[in-house]
This record gives structure tokens, C-alpha cells and sequence, in this order.
């Protein structure tokens, strides 16, 4: 999702579409729609123009519905780019503060608002400098599971297509765990 074409051309047809959903402003996102997938793959590199079309009106559909799979999918793309906050005011998460959690094999990226989020607990609340080498600790008092929402967006191993749920520890080295 960061190349300049997905970002001037197709980006700004979806928030068109958002902003109101008739079918004029659809059918602007399904045509511009193929550069958008040839470059970021948002609609898994779809085969056929019939599969790029329903993927398409499901996507637009989802966001449309405020579907909260669908947006978190959206905005984990958008992760990194001035779009992001455009898009999220737009979205079922306005007003929440988001952070993106990308596993790989023994090591996690945090990114989203996590920065913004120390920045205003930080400097904003404590009244205190945010650079220059200082260092803080954030103490939670809780994680509230009943306030706490999180979504699975997806997996870089193609046969997973779903959360998967937590397994007793396994070596990292072994291509072929034993169950």
C-alpha cells in the first residue's frame, strides 16, 4: 500500500467511496482497483477479473458495514503512512488508540500509535521530555480483557487462515515439530 499509484489513485477513491458510498464512487474503486492489487496485493494478487470484482465489492462492502476484520486488514496496510489517520477517523476504531503487533519467527515489531501513545502518557500527562536519551517504564495497572479488543489481520504462512491459539513452546530451528 505505499506506492505512489495505490496512494493517488486508488486510496483516494475508496475514501470518496466512504465518505459516500453510491455507485458511482464504487465503481471508481473497481476500476482502479487492478493497479492498487498488481502493486500491494490488498486483494491477495486476485487471478481472474471476476475474483478481483467480488473481492473487491466484499472489501468495500465490509468497510461500508463498519466490519472490524475488514478495517483491521485496511489499516494494518496502511500502517506507516499519512493515510492511516485519514482512514482510521473513518473507521469503527475513531477515537481509540490502535497498536499493530507483526510476528515473525522469535522476534515482534510494535508499530501503530504505540509511539503516539508513550508520547502523550509521557510528555502530554507527566509533563516530561521525550527525547535526548530519557528512558521510561509505562506501568498498566491491568490488561481488561473485557475492554481490550483484539484482531488477528493475518499470517505470512499461506495455509493459516486463522488465529491460531497458543501451543507449549517448540523449537524454532525445526521445520517439522512433532505434535
Amino acid at each position: 500500500m505505499r506506492t505512489a499509484s495505490t496512494q493517488t489513485d486508488f486510496l483516494p477513491a475508496v475514501e470518496a467511496f466512504l465518505r459516500d458510498p453510491t455507485q458511482e464512487n464504487r465503481q471508481l474503486v473497481i476500476d482502479v482497483a487492478p493497479t492498487a492489487d498488481k502493486l500491494s496485493g490488498i486483494f491477495g494478487h486476485a487471478q481472474s477479473e471476476e475474483s478481483l470484482l467480488e473481492k473487491v465489492n466484499a472489501f468495500l462492502d465490509g468497510l461500508g458495514d463498519q466490519d472490524e476484520q475488514t478495517w483491521a486488514r485496511f489499516l494494518f496496510l496502511l500502517d506507516g503512512t499519512l493515510n492511516f489517520q485519514v482512514f482510521k477517523k473513518l473507521s469503527p476504531f475513531a477515537g481509540k488508540v490502535l497498536l499493530i503487533a507483526d510476528y515473525g519467527r522469535g522476534t515482534v515489531s510494535l508499530r501503530g500509535e504505540a509511539e503516539q501513545l508513550m508520547t502523550v502518557l509521557i510528555r502530554d500527562r507527566m509533563q516530561w521530555t521525550v527525547y535526548d536519551h530519557d528512558k521510561y517504564l509505562v506501568v498498566i495497572p491491568s490488561l481488561d480483557s473485557a475492554k481490550t479488543e483484539v484482531l488477528w489481520v493475518g499470517c505470512d504462512i499461506a495455509s493459516v487462515v486463522g488465529p491460531r491459539h497458543k501451543e507449549a513452546p517448540r523449537d524454532l530451528d525445526d521445520p517439522d515439530p512433532k505434535p
